[in-house]
């Protein structure tokens, strides 16, 4: 009567096979704040922009050389400088450093191919035409300028995207990216490799497909949107 449940304690630490009702969790810590850093950056290549466009060639060239200096300090040290000035401070999360130190690093090519598009077209034609004309350069810089780079924009953003992507899920999968309870690509493939240990090779296998997939996509649409905005190629 009082004998204890038989049971089997072999299965106590195994884990679940994917099951479509597990998916929706997943889903939901992969999405939080993917397209922070690139809202970011392009705010930050924005301003960068406008002032390239309306200031003198003296702040123009003060603005590229602190964007040469940023842009030769590596990646991965930033962010372990950034992880070890927050950790000490005792604020910031581990995604707050992931977004910072994205930005701080990947507006520098953008602005710098924006910057020589902006010098390009401010000696067009059609703008010093409407400089003789009596235009501000606010309007030249809002009618001309801002229009004819956001075609250059829009296809470096698609293919900082997979950047972006590969090198979070990379720190992620080192342990200097984003922590639990969040998650990413990157930190999903790092739990996996435990599950390597038991058979469960789908746990690293999966991640890795999908962050393959996913650079494969927006590298694609990159070159179509490059493509598609060379009015060279325009018949």
């Amino acid at each position: 009567m009082f004998q204890p449940a038989l049971r089997d304690d072999g299965n106590v630490d195994k884990i679940r096979r994917p099951s479509i009702k597990y998916w929706p969790d997943v889903w939901r810590r992969l999405k939080q704040n993917k397209l922070a850093m690139i809202g970011l950056t392009i705010i930050i290549v924005m301003v960068i922009l406008s002032i390239s466009g309306m200031a003198s060639r003296r702040i123009d060239a003060i603005m590229m050389r602190i964007a040469e200096v940023i842009y030769s300090i590596p990646y991965l040290l930033v962010v372990i400088l950034l992880s070890v000035v927050f950790t000490k401070a005792g604020s910031g999360s581990s995604m707050f450093v992931m977004i910072l130190a994205m930005t701080l690093t990947s507006w520098v090519p953008m602005a710098i191919l924006v910057r020589g598009q902006v010098l390009q077209l401010k000696e067009s034609e059609y703008a010093l035409a409407s400089e003789s004309l009596g235009a501000s350069k606010s309007w030249i810089l809002k009618k001309h300028i801002i229009p004819n780079t956001l075609g250059p924009i829009l296809v470096n953003v698609t293919l900082t995207i997979p950047r972006a992507i590969f090198s979070e899920s990379t720190l992620s999968f080192l342990g200097l990216g984003l922590q639990a309870p969040k998650s990413s690509l990157g930190s999903l493939a790092n739990d996996g490799l435990a599950g390597l240990a038991v058979g469960n090779a789908y746990q690293i296998i999966i991640p890795a497909i999908f962050i393959s997939l996913i650079m494969f996509a927006f590298n694609v649409l990159g070159d179509g949107l490059r493509d598609a905005l060379d009015p060279r190629l325009r018949k």
